[in-house]
């Protein structure tokens, strides 16, 4: 009776044993899954922040080119300052258009 009692014990021991094996191996896996996961998570928050900081300085370098458009556009308020820039680039009067339209959007000579 005895030696039943230690056989029926130590099945119970090996089946609580390779329960605890296998649960302690589902445990593992899941917290490598999970780190895994959080990794990955963490690099796309990153590189979000990443992009969106490149955007906000694109941003702020366009606002910047705006300003400075806006001033030279001041400076061409008046005719002087326009005929003074179109010679210092070189450009003449445009004199003698070859095209007549008709029609609208279409061109004859």
């Amino acid at each position: 009776m005895a030696n039943l009692k230690n056989v029926q014990n130590l099945k119970r021991s090996e089946t609580n044993s390779r329960f605890l094996i296998l649960f302690n191996f589902g445990f593992l896996v899941t917290c490598a899954v999970l780190v895994i996961f959080y990794i990955i998570q963490i690099n796309v928050v990153v590189s979000r922040e990443y992009r969106v900081k490149v955007l906000r300085d694109d941003v702020s370098a366009l606002n910047k080119e705006i300003d400075e458009l806006r001033a030279e556009q001041l400076d061409f308020d008046n005719i002087p300052q326009i005929a003074q820039f179109a010679q210092r680039a070189g450009m003449v009067e445009a004199t003698g258009a070859a095209y007549i339209f008709e029609d609208g959007d279409v061109a004859r000579r």
